[in-house]
């Protein structure tokens, strides 16, 4: 299957990257983990000083209400993150209004790419407005955490 990659969004990356990540950050300093800002800017979102976790960040601008679907979607190009890491991971999806976290442990993404369980799924380009298709894995919903912010 041919895999499909949205272009990155500057401007999206500016408004929404450094508020996800304090609030992320700050979630997990509640439960005595220290995140900083990884150094690698081109590597996962946040990770521990130590480098034993690391913490991809999401902030999900169409997800404004309960989650009525038995999915998350995790984008492919994200699973570089997960892989063959030393550390533990994992991905926190951010919903529109910055108010609920769903928490989604590395290992289930691992999982799908390893069974190369992804596909192909139209996503609006917030570039030009118009919709193209991106490839994610999809991640049964039941298996991620949910905190109210």
């Amino acid at each position: 299957m041919t895999s499909y990659y949205k272009p990155f969004n500057q401007t999206l990356f500016n408004q929404h990257d450094a508020i996800s990540r304090n609030i992320v950050s700050n979630y997990f300093k509640s439960i005595g983990i220290h995140l900083i800002d990884n150094p690698d800017v081109y590597g996962i979102d946040l990770i521990t000083p130590n480098y034993s976790i690391g913490v991809e960040v999401e902030h999900n601008l169409f997800w404004t209400s309960n989650l009525n679907r038995s999915y998350i979607n995790v984008f492919k190009r994200k699973g570089k993150y997960f892989i063959n890491k030393a550390y533990q991971s994992c991905i926190v999806f951010l919903d529109s209004p910055l108010k609920t976290m769903l928490i989604l442990n590395g290992e289930h993404i691992i999982n799908a790419i390893n069974s190369n369980n992804h596909t192909n799924t139209p996503l609006l380009n917030h570039n030009n407005g118009e919709t193209e298709m991106d490839s994610v894995y999809r991640i049964d919903i039941n298996l991620g955490k949910y905190i109210k912010l």
